[in-house]
């Protein structure tokens, strides 16, 4: 199981709520886009985008498929910004 840094999340969360014009929206690491009815593939593209931007890091395509919630977005992004 992959464990989830506080941090990642606390720098996605208010992304995502951004992105989506949603600043009440609770986010959780088993959040998904199914869960918000905003979040459809425009925003996802922006969400990813602006996450790289924070973190300075970049997504490989594999990864991007792969996702399943906001937690793996989360410990992905927080392991490739260990390695920046």
């Amino acid at each position: 199981m992959t464990t989830i840094p506080e941090t990642a999340l606390e720098t996605i969360a208010p992304i995502i709520r951004e992105v989506l014009d949603r600043p009440d929206l609770v986010i959780t690491p088993e959040t998904t886009a199914k869960d918000v009815e905003e979040w459809d593939s425009l925003a996802n593209i922006t969400i990813v985008i602006e996450v790289e931007r924070a973190m300075g890091i970049k997504f490989s395509s594999a990864q991007l498929a792969a996702f399943k919630n906001v937690g793996e977005l989360a410990a992905a992004a927080a392991e490739l910004a260990q390695k920046a």
